[in-house]
């Protein structure tokens, strides 16, 4: 600087520096925790302020740098205060607005947030939870922006997938999970497995790449898998925030969504809260005697939580079956009621059945063409294991095994419990099933011209003798019941015409009737594999691309 300049420099002394840079700059640190409004308030002045000190200075030093950054700052400026109006949006990947991309950087920057990846892969469940709520921290009130241009209801792998499709095409976007990131699985019991085999695990941009494609992840790696994905592209999620409704803004076009860390606004929603979001319990499950535990397989453990003595399990989808081996391995006495869930065998003419139905093109058969039609969604899972490697559930053979198998529950009063007849015909109805999709497989085969090994099924020999409908729970020895009996579907907290007379939502692949509403991971969304690791990145991928074609 020339002498003449440093004379006519107006920030030579403390108080002008203080003045200049001193001020603003603590209105930029302090705006970091106020709330959004008052915080663009704050910033924008403070940055007009030192562009105008800037430019103030320039006028009386006439150096370059004075001029070029008056402007800068006033430019600055004017772009926080038209996001702060809703105007101007900033790019998906530091979360819902502004005042999200500040305080996640200034914590990850001083460390208060760890990103982390990986699972709690102990079976100390609450550490386990901690651990993911340390990873993918609680979003503060002023996280959560007033306006973001799509927001992710559910933060499950449906919800990660939209949100990778939306990173990739630059979408600004924010995930709001009332969880953390892979609470669905770590619930679980602690036996629990995937009954697809891992290869199927085809997250958008993250396939399975571990050393057992033909084996079946236990829960603690599943958790595992869904950290590590949700670390590959780190989502702007945040977690505990509850949507508690979801509606319009009157005339202004946009959603509004009450949440549990204030309201916010959206021009788009994807709902990925799941198809299965309550335990269901029967009608008689108050009716029963005080002194039976009762307990759903949402909250069952293992089975050192259930008192001595014989166990019913009530319900013979995929929970119901597995946690009726679970009983076994342990040496407990176990009462199954057979509800209306079908079976596949775990393995088929030298290749696991999902390999088959992966070839024979079951997975791409939309939910229109299905023999079932729409109605196919709201069926059972049909039971199979992947425990130990994988083994095919039949029921008979459970009988084999020391099983003792009861009709559907219909009622109960005290210890007392009543069953509908008709076994023996239920079992037939499963085999049959198992036939005919055996015999699509067959099908394909032969039209291909594969050379595969011929069935080796074993046929079990048994058949159910006559007894009685009732039972008398406690002079059976049975002190506890596990409920496997599914979830209820809850999407009440939509306010929004877009459900139907069911309460289920009104969509074709995901999209509604109305404009920037869509849902995912929805069970038969469009094909069988839409709510599993193996498809669902396709419907997202699918709901993401007509989002962005539909508001430009």
């Amino acid at each position: 600087m020339t002498a003449q300049g440093a004379r006519r420099d107006w920030v030579t002394g403390r108080r002008s520096y203080a003045l200049a840079w001193g001020i603003p700059t603590v209105a930029l640190l302090v705006g970091i925790v106020l709330p959004a409004p008052v915080r663009t308030v704050v910033w924008s002045t403070a940055l007009v302020w030192m562009g105008v000190a800037c430019i103030v200075n320039a006028l009386r030093c006439g150096r370059l740098h004075c001029y070029l950054t008056g402007p800068f700052f006033l430019l600055m400026a004017m772009i926080v205060a038209l996001h702060g109006l809703g105007v101007l949006w900033l790019g998906p990947n530091g979360g819902c607005g502004w005042g999200s991309r500040w305080s996640s950087s200034v914590a990850a920057c001083s460390g208060i947030f760890p990103s982390g990846c990986g699972a709690g892969t102990g079976v100390d469940r609450r550490n386990a939870r901690n651990a993911a709520a340390e990873r993918w921290p609680r979003a503060g009130r002023e996280e959560v922006s007033e306006y973001s241009n799509t927001v992710v209801v559910g933060g499950g792998q449906a919800g990660l997938s939209v949100s990778w499709h939306l990173k990739r095409v630059d979408r600004e976007h924010v995930v709001l999970d009332r969880g953390h990131i892979g609470d669905t699985w770590r619930r679980r019991w602690d036996s629990f497995c995937l009954v697809t085999p891992n290869r199927y695990c085809q997250l958008p941009g993250f396939p399975y790449d571990g050393d057992a494609p033909g084996g079946f992840m236990g829960r603690d790696a599943i958790v595992a898998y869904i950290e590590r994905y949700a670390a590959s592209f780190d989502p702007p999620y945040r977690a505990e925030v509850e949507v508690r409704r979801l509606g319009r803004c009157d005339g202004e076009g946009r959603f509004v969504l009450e949440t549990s860390d204030g309201e916010l606004q959206a021009r788009n929603v994807v709902v990925c809260a799941g198809h299965h979001q309550r335990p269901a319990y029967p009608s008689w499950h108050d009716r029963i005697a005080d002194d039976i535990l009762r307990i759903h397989s949402h909250d069952y453990r293992n089975p050192t939580q259930l008192p001595d003595g014989a166990v019913l399990v009530v319900g013979s989808g995929q929970s119901g079956c597995q946690v009726v081996e679970d009983l076994l391995v342990a040496g407990r006495e176990v009462h199954l009621c057979v509800g209306s869930a079908s079976r596949i065998p775990r393995r088929y003419r030298g290749r696991d059945i999902i390999d088959w139905a992966v070839d024979a093109g079951l997975f791409e058969v939309p939910v229109d063409e299905h023999p079932k039609g729409r109605a196919v969604r709201f069926e059972p899972h049909e039971h199979l294991s992947g425990r130990d490697g994988g083994r095919t559930i039949d029921l008979r053979r459970l009988a084999l095994d020391g099983v003792r198998l009861h009709g559907r529950l219909e009622d109960a009063s005290g210890s007392r419990v009543r069953f509908a007849g008709g076994l023996a015909e239920r079992l037939d109805a499963i085999d049959a099933d198992c036939a005919e999709t055996t015999a699509r497989v067959d099908e394909y085969i032969a039209k291909s011209g594969i050379d595969a090994p011929p069935s080796d099924l074993e046929p079990y020999d048994w058949q159910p003798s006559p007894e009685p409908t009732e039972l008398d729970l406690k002079a059976a020895g049975i002190r506890s019941i596990v409920y496997g009996t599914g979830f209820r579907r809850d999407f009440g907290w939509i306010d929004l015409p877009v459900l139907d007379a069911h309460g289920y939502p009104r969509h074709e692949r995901g999209i509604t009737e109305l404009s920037g509403l869509y849902f995912a991971g929805l069970h038969w969304l469009h094909t069988m594999g839409s709510g599993l690791f193996y498809q669902v990145g396709r419907d997202a991928e699918y709901v993401v691309d007509h989002l962005c074609r539909a508001d430009g």
